[in-house]
Formats: structure tokens, C-alpha cells, sequence
């Protein structure tokens, strides 16, 4: 609070005149609304949940690749090459 103060307070004579309290207010309900909008973009931010489907959908079709009996096992050896193939793709700059 005295830190708030001091900000408010510009003159330093401990009052606040109306005009200090309004620039006051203002920066605060300002620092709060960038806040609330902040927060609002990252709840309703569907870009990072797409890019995760879209990484989990990669991954599944290299694990598919090496299975090769179907049933939802690959080996140690095909595990390492799925993970060399995901590693290129995501390291991919293109041109």
C-alpha cells in the first residue's frame, strides 16, 4: 500500500488531490483490463490446442508406421527411428 501511495502521492506532500486519485484510478482500471483481456485471449486461444492435435496426429502416423504387426507395439529400434522421423519433421525450416 505504500508503494501505491507513493505512486499516487506525486508531489509527496502525504494527500492526494482528485486529479492524483483520477490518474491514479485510471492506470489501475487500465493494468486490470489488460488483465482480464490477457486472460480472456489465452482461455479462448485455440492455436497452441491445434497445434498439439496436430503434433499428436504426426506422432501417431510414424508409431503406425512401425507397427508392424498392427497391434499398437513397436520396438525399441523402430521407437527411435519413429522418434528420428517426428524429430525431422519438427525441426523442418523449409525455404
Amino acid at each position: 500500500m505504500k508503494k501505491l501511495w507513493r505512486y499516487t502521492d506525486k508531489n509527496g506532500n502525504d494527500k492526494i488531490t482528485f486529479s492524483e486519485f483520477l490518474i491514479f484510478a485510471m492506470d489501475l482500471i487500465h493494468c486490470i483490463r489488460a488483465f482480464h483481456i490477457a486472460s480472456d485471449k489465452e482461455v479462448n486461444n485455440t492455436y497452441i490446442d491445434n497445434k498439439i492435435a496436430n503434433c499428436v496426429e504426426i506422432l501417431n502416423q510414424h508409431f503406425k508406421e512401425y507397427d508392424y504387426q498392427e497391434n499398437q507395439e513397436i520396438s525399441f529400434e523402430n521407437l527411435k527411428k519413429c522418434l528420428s522421423k517426428v524429430s525431422l519433421v519438427f525441426n523442418y525450416k523449409g525455404k
